[in-house]
C-alpha cells in the first residue's frame, strides 16, 4: 500500500501564496501500474476524477482550478 499526496498553492484573500495538501489517497502499487497501463498518458482531469475520485480532498483547495 502506498499513500499518494498532491500539493497545491492557492492565493489567499490577502494575496499571499499558501501551499496546502490538495488530496491524499491510498493505493497499491499494482493498482497504480494497472491504471497506468490502461491509460498511459492521463489528463489531470482523468487523474482527479477517475484514479483519485474517492480520495480525501482538502476543501480549502478549489478543485475547479486544478488542471
Amino acid at each position: 500500500m502506498c499513500t499518494v499526496r498532491a500539493i497545491a498553492t492557492i492565493t489567499t484573500a490577502d494575496r499571499r501564496g499558501r501551499t496546502l495538501q490538495a488530496f491524499r489517497a491510498n493505493a497499491t502499487r499494482e493498482a497504480l501500474l494497472e491504471w497506468a497501463r490502461v491509460i498511459p498518458n492521463p489528463t489531470p482531469k482523468q487523474l482527479r476524477e477517475q484514479m483519485f475520485g474517492s480520495a480525501w480532498w482538502n476543501p480549502a483547495v478549489p478543485t475547479d482550478r486544478l488542471r
